[in-house]
């Protein structure tokens, strides 16, 4: 969402699609935004949520167990 508000902004600007005024407008509403979506997603990339670590460490104890798999009889009674 970040890069949307930022290429936005900076397109309107570019190619100047509004007056002046308003583009500073949109810029103070826009710049933030953009910036905030941008470090926000590389937040969500670079941290783990509690639950994955969770996960991780129960498949990783899962991986190492040893299975043993027991056939048993039933006794057909008819």
């Amino acid at each position: 969402m970040g890069i949307y508000s930022l290429g936005f902004l900076t397109i309107s600007t570019y190619f100047q699609l509004f007056k002046e005024v308003t583009i500073e407008i949109l810029s103070i509403i826009f710049m933030p935004l953009g910036w905030f979506g941008i470090w926000e997603g590389f937040s969500k990339i670079v941290d783990t949520a509690p639950m994955f670590i969770q996960e991780e460490i129960l498949f990783n104890k899962l991986s190492k167990a040893n299975y043993q798999f027991k056939h048993i009889e039933e006794d057909n009674v008819a």
